[in-house]
């Protein structure tokens, strides 16, 4: 049985390397396009779908899609979201252009090269929120729903350029602390842990782990195209691929725009 499975197996990999050697064998001549795994990974192949440019995975869980009904050399390749911006800018990778949402593209700096519509993601905010360890700590005759209530507090999330930045717009001096993954749940583990900034789409699970709305940090993301830096796209080495790629991108927001104003009629 052991034996047969194995043979199986191989007949199935065979069959699949067969159907794409074409771009195996090419893949130097498609341009890639970076874009995040997650949430906003089915959003955008949701949108780019109603926009009528189907995509279809190279082989099955291997996060990178092709576009079978486009005549455009172009892959996309899902990458952790904070992850695409380096990729971009790497001079060893093969990438030079993302989709990011708007919060990764400021926190990190990233050169925005243009804006997809509301549609291409769900409703998301970067909002400041409160957490039992803050609340116990304030007096309760204090409005927990402002901002000047966070003061000298440590706030932990996974943007502290924006949280820097936001705060130092609004005069108010707190303790920024960076932290990766499941920022809800971190007051449980950290007592310091006094309020936290993320992306907040439905709420629930802030409101599960106890967390008070208090600010909205930056309303209404959205998905943006981003660049590698002026360094690497106007390179002698890396620019006239960085050109040809900027063209097929371009040529594939055209579509898209098209295609969606077909759509509406």
């Amino acid at each position: 049985m052991r034996e047969f499975l194995d043979i199986g197996v191989r007949f199935d990999q065979k069959n699949k390397e067969s159907m794409n050697k074409n771009i195996l064998l090419n893949r130097e001549d498609y341009t890639k396009i970076a874009i995040p795994k997650g949430e906003l990974l089915g959003d955008l192949l949701g949108y780019f779908s109603d926009a009528g440019c189907e995509t279809k995975e190279f082989v099955p869980k291997s996060l990178v899609f092709e576009f079978p009904f486009l005549a455009l050399p172009l892959l996309l390749v899902a990458l952790r979201s904070r992850d695409i911006g380096q990729t971009i800018s790497d001079p060893d990778s093969d990438i030079y252009f993302g989709f990011v949402g708007s919060d990764i593209a400021e926190e990190q700096n990233l050169e925005v090269t243009s804006q997809l519509p509301p549609e291409a993601m769900q409703a998301a905010k970067l909002v400041m929120g409160s957490t039992p360890n803050f609340r116990e700590k304030v007096p309760k005759s204090k409005n927990m729903r402002n901002i000047s209530a966070v003061k000298n507090a440590s706030i932990c999330t996974p943007y502290p350029n924006i949280t820097k930045k936001y705060l130092a717009e609004k005069g108010i001096d707190a303790r920024v602390i960076e932290k990766q993954g499941a920022i809800e749940a971190y007051w449980w583990a950290y007592p310091s842990c006094e309020a936290i900034v993320d992306v907040v789409i439905s709420g629930t699970t802030m409101r599960a782990n106890l967390i008070e709305p208090m600010e909205i940090v930056r309303n209404d993301l959205s998905v943006q195209s981003v660049r590698a830096t002026d360094e690497r796209a106007f390179n002698e080495v890396s620019g006239s691929q960085f050109n040809r790629d900027f063209n097929v991108l371009w040529d594939f927001q055209q579509i898209l725009n098209k295609k969606k104003t077909i759509r509406r009629k």
